[in-house]
């Protein structure tokens, strides 16, 4: 498994941990739900990127996507999928959730940010 994989692998699992403790973070101040529509255009566009950032990786693997290709589009997915989940654990915020320390997804994908400006391929 190659780094590109795994941090995919990485985006994946921040999302789903962040789905997963969400219940545990708290509801909304007045009861209900944080923004359901922002949030799930947010969560659709999210997991359209990540769909993306596999199907880049496959195509790069299987020779249809040329290595100059793959690393000018790479980032900017990376770079979509980590301003989405910033966008994503905002809304939550706003809506009244009580996020833990650790628990955010803004924090995994800022990390991404890091590592690719620092220029890991």
């Amino acid at each position: 498994m190659d780094l590109s994989a795994l941090l995919i692998a990485v985006l994946a699992a921040l999302l789903a941990a962040h789905f997963v403790t969400r219940p545990l973070r708290g509801r909304a101040a007045d009861g209900g739900l944080p923004s359901g529509e922002e949030s799930a255009r947010l969560r659709a566009d999210l997991e359209e990127t990540l769909a993306r950032l596999e199907e880049i990786e496959s195509d790069r693997e299987a020779a249809v996507l040329s290595e100059e290709e793959y690393a000018a589009e790479r980032p900017r997915l990376l770079r979509q999928a980590a301003e989405l989940m910033r966008q994503l654990e905002a809304v939550d915020v706003e809506a009244g959730s009580r996020p833990t320390a650790g628990s955010g997804s803004a924090g995994g994908s800022a990390e991404v940010d890091r590592e690719d400006e620092d220029g890991v391929p």
